[in-house]
C-alpha cells in the first residue's frame, strides 16, 4: 500500500496539470496506458527503482485523471491499496471524491489535498488563451465540485488540506509548498 497521496484539485485552467508535470520533472517515467488503472511509474533516476506513481497518463489534452473511466474510483482504490510504492500523485476531478480519498485515508494513507485557487478573471483569461471549448456553466460546476472536496478535506480524518492561490505564488514556490509530500528527485531511496 502507498504511504502518501498528493491529490491536486481546483477549477479548470488553474494549473493542476502544470504543477503535477513540474513535480514529476527529473523522474524517469514509465507509462502504463493499458493497465486497469492507467498510471505512470515514477522511477528514481539514479537507482531505477519505482518509488511513486502518478494516476492517469501524460497527455496534451485532458492529462491527469480526467480521461479515466467514470467508474475508476473503486479500481483505483484497490490498486493503490495493493501498490508497493511510497507515494502517489493525482490531479483532476475524476478521483477527487470522498469515497476514493477518504477510503485511502481510512486505510492509513497520509492524504494531502492541494487546492489551487485563482480569481475568475485569471481563469477566464487562461480559458480564452487555451482555446478551451468547455461550457461556462460546466466550468463553474467543476470549480464548485473542487471547492466542495476541499471543504470536506479540511475536516476529514487523516486528510491534510493545503490551499495555494496561484496568483500569489510562482510555480517554483508551489512546488516547494508540497515537496514534503512529493519527494524531490535527489531523495535517498530508503524504503
Amino acid at each position: 500500500m502507498i504511504s502518501e497521496l498528493l491529490y491536486i484539485v481546483g477549477p479548470p485552467g488553474v494549473g493542476k496539470s502544470t504543477l503535477a508535470r513540474e513535480l514529476r520533472t527529473g523522474w524517469d517515467l514509465e507509462v502504463s496506458r493499458h493497465h486497469a488503472v492507467p498510471h505512470t511509474r515514477l522511477n528514481h533516476p539514479a537507482t531505477g527503482r519505482t518509488v511513486g506513481l502518478e494516476l492517469g497518463v501524460p497527455r496534451e489534452d485532458f492529462p491527469g485523471t480526467d480521461a479515466l473511466a467514470m467508474d475508476i474510483g473503486p479500481r483505483a482504490l484497490q490498486f493503490l491499496s495493493a501498490a508497493y510504492v511510497h507515494f502517489a500523485l493525482g490531479e483532476g476531478a475524476r478521483l477527487a471524491t470522498r469515497p476514493f480519498l477518504g477510503g485511502l485515508a481510512g486505510q492509513g494513507v497520509a492524504v494531502t489535498v492541494v487546492e489551487l485557487m485563482a480569481s475568475p478573471a485569471l481563469l477566464d483569461a487562461r480559458w480564452r488563451e487555451r482555446g478551451a471549448k468547455q461550457n461556462p456553466s460546466w466550468r463553474k460546476g467543476a470549480a464548485t465540485r473542487a471547492q466542495r472536496i476541499s471543504e470536506w478535506a479540511a475536516g476529514a480524518p487523516g486528510v491534510r488540506l493545503r490551499c495555494i492561490d496561484v496568483e500569489q505564488y510562482s510555480l517554483a514556490e508551489m512546488v516547494a509548498e508540497v515537496r514534503d509530500v512529493f519527494p524531490p528527485v535527489a531523495l535517498e531511496v530508503t524504503w
